[in-house]
């Protein structure tokens, strides 16, 4: 497989998936979060003055049913959005009315930083950043699907990268992990699957070693990071877990069929059929266009 080619099959996708929510989200008022207002925050790098290079661009949930449901999507996706480094710490912001103010005061303080970092070293040619972005929202079957891309450099050898997912269930809110897809007894099973695909992706088989696959030696593959879209269900590695900084993120993506005898059975009610999938995104569905 083309890792270029792949690249950019996902870039065609990725919007597809988001419209679909969004024409969801304006024609059905179900569900636990619906209804998603974009806003952003830019701010133009100026060294010479202390002003850092900041984009931050949220997807806010306005609506949605039943309430507590509702506020469960927003408290979780504010706390993965918003998270602040130094700190620790999240900013309140419980309506969409509090998003825009919190974004400006995280903002504020990452300005503040770095002003103080030129007064103590006016010489350096580093300059600060932090992007921040929903990047994907999918509403997958009985499922909603958030995923939050951060890129962030305060000095150093290079920026440093986040992808996380959300995994909601629709229609209480909770949010859902690999531990509520996934026996334990075929967790071993599901690791195995998603090195064989990492392999694949690498054009290796199945028997290739780490060092073969551009990955740490022994390394552990613990899914933890996942993620539901029309493709199927996928898990990302950040940097660091499982491979080298050079090698970036890692994700991998399990047809439903190639996933399906591993799920709990109430994890299988939530997945979308054939159907849904060809009725939600007759584009997506249909072979992208040659490079």
């Amino acid at each position: 497989m083309n890792p270029k080619r792949e690249a950019r099959n996902l870039r065609l996708l990725l919007p597809v998936l988001l419209a679909a929510s969004l024409r969801a989200s304006a024609d059905d008022e179900t569900g636990a979060a619906n209804a998603f207002r974009p806003s952003e925050l830019v701010t133009k790098a100026m060294p010479n003055a202390g002003v850092a290079r900041i984009e931050y661009r949220n997807m806010w949930p306005e609506k949605g049913c039943p309430p507590e449901a509702l506020a469960t999507v927003r408290r979780e996706m504010w706390a993965l959005w918003a998270v602040e480094d130094v700190k620790g710490w999240t900013p309140l912001a419980e309506a969409p009315a509090d998003v825009a103010a919190a974004a400006k005061g995280i903002a504020d303080r990452f300005q503040a930083r770095y002003r103080a970092f030129r007064d103590e070293f006016p010489d350096s040619a580093a300059v600060w950043s932090d992007f921040r972005k929903v990047h994907m929202i999918a509403r997958v079957g009985k499922l909603l699907s958030i995923t939050i891309r951060r890129e962030w450099y305060t000095g150093g050898a290079h920026p440093a990268h986040s992808i996380r997912h959300l995994i909601f269930d629709l229609s209480t809110g909770r949010r859902l992990g690999v531990t509520d897809l996934v026996a334990e007894e075929k967790r071993p099973e599901l690791a195995r699957r998603i090195r064989e695909a990492i392999l694949a992706k690498r054009g290796l088989p199945a028997t290739a070693t780490d060092g073969e696959a551009g990955l740490f030696a022994g390394a552990k593959i613990e899914p933890s990071n996942a993620f539901v879209d029309l493709r199927g269900v996928g898990f990302t590695f950040n940097e660091y877990e499982i491979a080298p900084y050079a090698v970036g993120a890692i994700e991998v993506v399990l047809p439903f069929d190639a996933i399906a005898d591993l799920l709990l059975p109430a994890a299988a009610a939530r997945m979308p059929t054939p159907e849904e999938i060809r009725a939600a995104t007759p584009a997506a569905a249909a072979p992208p266009p040659a490079p």
